[in-house]
């Protein structure tokens, strides 16, 4: 990654965030008056689809050669740690316009469709199969969604079952397969946070830790019609080298931003039966974790969780975060 000269540089260190400075701060006279609150846009009203007929439509190659760039490439595939299932993850060999089209919202090194709340894809998996090592019979995955847009395959610890996500047009699913029927059903009705990792399964092989959406979260922030004031940025007068990190935080609406799409809410999943169970008593289950691990017996989850405030320098792999809190992963569920 290129390098290049700059100054005002904060650093990293351990989980903290140090701002260097030796200049005097600037301070607005004691007589100065606040200014005044700007006044948020109003928020337009929800209109028909207007469909567009375009004066030009993309044409069709002759049916040769669109034969040769369909071509269905190697699937993807996965072992199961019993070592006695593959799962082959298909997938189309180029991916739709309207995957290209979706929007994009850069905040913090990362990029997500501010829609279905995910990381940005441009592919998704349209069908699994599963073929046993030992006999080589070859099963399909039935019970998929229409139109699957399956990602972040992951086995079970025992091999038995196979969880992913199904993206569908304003979320993302939680979906499970069981080998042994080679059948698969969504497992919960509450929308997933994939901008980073959505799920994971915790020791065991019946339960899955995952990032859920909270329910209360609202609409996102927007822009305000006219800025309230300037954007300042105090440096230290000297020069220093940093990377040049893309789509990081600049302004006070990126961090309102981020703070909204990558905070969600813990919670325990049983694989089969679909109860859950919220984690941490008191708030400390909602936050924005980077990172958790589960002890060998399941009974409890180590966290990673980023603090703020939030840094403008680097992405969001390298920001300050706490890696001293444990939540317990309780076996007694709720019904959904």
């Amino acid at each position: 990654m290129r390098m290049r000269r700059r100054s005002g540089i904060g650093i990293l260190v351990g989980s903290w965030l140090l701002a260097l400075g030796c200049g005097p701060t600037y301070e607005p006279p004691v007589d100065s008056k606040p200014p005044a609150p700007v006044p948020e846009p109003a928020k337009p009203a929800d209109g028909p689809l207007v469909e567009i007929e375009p004066a030009l439509r993309y044409r069709t190659p002759p049916a040769d050669v669109v034969e040769i760039v369909d071509a269905a490439p190697t699937p993807r595939v996965s072992l199961a740690p019993d070592g006695r299932t593959l799962a082959l993850s298909n997938y189309p060999t180029q991916p739709e316009l309207a995957l290209l089209a979706a929007p994009l919202v850069g905040l913090a090194g990362e990029r997500i469709n501010p829609i279905t709340n995910e990381a940005r894809r441009t592919r998704f998996y349209s069908g699994i199969t599963l073929i046993e090592v030992a006999q080589g019979v070859t099963r399909p995955v039935r019970g998929l969604p229409d139109a699957p847009k399956l990602s972040t395959i992951d086995w079970s610890p025992d091999g038995k079952q196979l969880a992913f996500t199904h993206t569908t047009e304003d979320r993302v699913e939680l979906w499970v397969a069981d080998v042994e029927t080679a059948v698969a059903r969504r497992v919960i009705e509450r929308a997933l946070d994939a901008t980073q990792v959505g799920f994971s399964w915790i020791s065991g092989s019946e339960r899955l830790l995952v990032h859920l959406v909270p329910v209360d979260r609202g609409e996102p922030p927007r822009e305000p019609l006219a800025a309230g004031g300037p954007l300042v940025e105090v440096t230290s007068g000297t020069e220093a080298t940093n990377r040049t990190w893309q789509d990081l935080l600049r302004t006070p609406l990126d961090e309102a931003r981020f703070r909204h799409y990558f905070t969600h809410d813990l919670a325990i999943v049983e694989a089969r039966s679909g109860s859950t169970r919220a984690l941490g008593a008191g708030g400390q289950g909602r936050g924005i974790f980077t990172a958790t691990m589960s002890s060998p017996d399941g009974r409890w989850l180590l966290v990673e969780r980023v603090t703020e405030p939030f840094s403008r320098a680097v992405p969001l792999a390298q920001f300050a975060h706490r890696s001293n809190s444990v939540l317990r992963a309780c076996p007694r569920m709720i019904p959904k």
